[in-house]
């Protein structure tokens, strides 16, 4: 028989950083399988989080209401959408790519969720980010520098224009861009 005080491990709180007393825990749970929820996942010395703490990480950062029109892409898209949906938000797309301004409606948050390689980021990043609307905000999970520094190059060719970025290694590492459409070039006649 255990003492009436005992608490099992698993119910143990971590101790509060202080400086992010105000920020929302990454989601847990003493057993995921339970919740339907994943566990971290390590590659080599990188921490991954699952798709729902991506997700709830994501939405700390962007301030995003459920009213706002949310897409996901990547990997663990699908376990995203299913997670924004899951928490109330109604206007959650799983994309692939965007098609045209009449057919797509314009996003306040693109997120890109699970591992991939740089060259693969970069082209999610391409097919996908014209459908952020201007001030638009583009979320990915990146496991390093290389993921991070293909996020640019990608938002130029897609048309757009970084208004600020943020990287965030408070759990995992998460990179985020405000967005904007560049300017097209005007032509002068004579």
């Amino acid at each position: 028989m255990q003492p009436p005080d005992f608490e099992p491990a698993a119910a143990r709180r971590a101790p509060v950083d202080v400086d992010r007393a105000d920020e929302p825990p990454p989601a847990r749970a003493a057993n995921p399988a339970a919740t339907g929820r994943s566990a971290p996942r390590a590659i080599g010395p990188h921490l991954f989080l699952s798709p729902e703490q991506v997700v709830q990480r994501a939405l700390f950062l962007s301030s995003a209401h459920k009213e706002d029109p949310i897409s996901v892409a990547g990997p663990d898209g699908l376990a995203a959408m299913l997670t924004l949906c899951r928490e109330g938000y109604e206007q959650v797309e799983c994309v692939r790519q965007a098609t045209c301004a009449g057919a797509d409606e314009a996003r306040d948050l693109l997120l890109i969720v699970g591992p991939t390689s740089a060259q693969e980021l970069a082209e999610t990043v391409k097919r996908t980010a014209r459908l952020l609307r201007d001030d638009g905000v583009l979320i990915a999970q990146t496991s390093g520098a290389a993921e991070e520094a293909s996020i640019l190059p990608a938002l130029a060719a897609a048309g757009l224009e970084t208004q600020f970025s943020v990287i965030d290694r408070s759990a995992g590492r998460l990179v985020m861009h405000r967005v904007r459409h560049a300017a097209p070039m005007m032509r002068k006649t004579a």
